[in-house]
């Protein structure tokens, strides 16, 4: 990974930066702190922010992502803003890194293990799902294409049923390729 240069003042309480994980509209916080069993999670990329959580149950640092959205301190979501353009999409970033740059951990490590009996998207709609997993842009651009197999691909990686695989094809007017 390409190191991303730290340029937070840590102008907030404590020295710290101001934004991290908890105050974004993602997170998805344990039903009671602290935090011992590190229950902590990112509902947009299905992650466990396990990593945030100190040995205590209470958070270690500060830690966001590009896709941050919420609750921060006003110098410091401005200097989020300011480098957001070089954040990668699949890094978790953190504070007091080495060498001037912030500490960074492939989100890929910290995804959270389903069961094949399990569907996470159980409850929500196409269009959700579609969100949730990051594919909206990808699946508009396959039906405005009309790439059928593609369609059905990103479908079935949101865990959506033969019967509505189908339904959604009638709909919007594609065919299976025999």
């Amino acid at each position: 990974m390409s190191k991303v240069k730290d340029i937070f003042s840590y102008s907030s309480r404590w020295d710290s930066i101001g934004l991290n994980c908890a105050g974004c509209k993602y997170f998805q916080a344990p039903s009671t702190w602290p935090d011992v069993d590190k229950q902590s999670r990112c509902k947009l990329h299905n992650i466990s922010l396990a990593v945030q959580i100190g040995n205590n149950g209470y958070m270690a640092g500060e830690w966001f992502c590009s896709s941050f959205e919420g609750g921060a301190d006003e110098r410091a979501y401005k200097e989020f803003l300011s480098l957001k353009p070089k954040l990668k999409k699949n890094v978790l970033y953190g504070d007091y890194g080495k060498d001037g740059n912030l500490k960074e951990i492939d989100m890929n490590k910290l995804k959270i293990k389903t069961f094949a009996t399990e569907n996470r998207y159980g409850g929500m709609t196409v269009n959700e799902r579609l969100y949730f997993s990051g594919l909206m842009d990808k699946y508009d651009t396959a039906v405005e294409k009309k790439d059928v197999a593609e369609v059905i691909a990103i479908l079935k990686e949101v865990e959506l049923s033969e019967e509505n695989i189908n339904a959604i094809l009638h709909y919007l007017k594609l065919r299976r390729e025999k």
